[in-house]
């Protein structure tokens, strides 16, 4: 078997020593790209359109 630094299972990244740090930075990216799709596709942000 080969010896893997990082796995994705059922959609949570493990690390050998069973940190989060790298599930947390995906998910912040995630969070960050579907921001800006959001920030793209409005021409005012106000509010009540959020």
């Amino acid at each position: 078997l080969n010896k893997t630094e990082l796995e994705k299972d059922l959609g949570i990244y493990k690390s050998n020593d069973l940190k989060w740090k790298e599930h947390v930075y995906y998910a912040i990216g995630k969070a960050n790209k579907n921001l800006s799709m959001i920030k793209k596709s409005f021409q005012f942000l106000e509010k009540k359109s959020l």
